[in-house]
């Protein structure tokens, strides 16, 4: 194994930890989407890893983020680590997945499931939190992310480590890059 092949394969196994491991840094990343004219970015919550370039996450079929992938269906994902000082940002294509979809959605606790059942779209707006009403009707929806792209830069003493990657079908292929 080379030298770029384990930083990447470190990196990798810091993801996987975001699903696993209790409070890991990577559990919440900035999910970042196009509507053609701006970006928007906000922060998401990683639910599964699939493989080595594909992850889920969940959203309000209803949020501005799917309508976003459906006209534009690529992302960046920004994870960081600091305690490790590491950064990954995943450039992916976004898209719907409806498989396992009642596995995903009976794995939410009850207490979560409750977010994707509010009578009104994310971002609408109300005159008093408490105008808020939840329904027997759920809008759970599964995005599944396929990375192509990944950049990776680990501070550190000594000297920054910096690589791009990309995806070549079967695993990701780096190239070191000036910090």
């Amino acid at each position: 194994m080379t030298e770029i092949d384990g930083f990447i394969k470190i990196s990798l196994k810091e993801l996987k930890k975001g699903v696993s491991v209790n409070r890991h840094p990577f559990r919440y990343f900035t999910f970042s989407t196009t509507n053609g004219v701006q970006p928007f970015s906000r922060k998401v919550v990683l639910r599964k890893v699939l493989s080595d370039h594909e992850f889920l996450v969940f959203t309000d079929q209803r949020s501005s983020k799917v309508s976003h992938i459906e006209q534009h269906p690529l992302a960046s994902c920004l994870f960081y680590h600091p305690k490790q000082q590491l950064q990954m940002e995943i450039i992916c294509e976004v898209r719907n997945a409806t498989v396992h979809f009642q596995e995903y959605w009976h794995g939410i606790s009850k207490s979560s499931r409750r977010d994707y059942t509010t009578n009104l779209a994310p971002g609408s707006k109300i005159s008093d939190p408490r105008d808020v009403v939840f329904q027997e009707q759920n809008h759970f929806h599964v995005l599944k992310c396929f990375g192509f792209k990944m950049n990776l830069l680990k501070l550190q003493k000594g000297g920054h480590l910096r690589a791009a990657c990309n995806w070549d079908g079967q695993k990701w292929q780096g190239t070191w890059l000036v910090p």
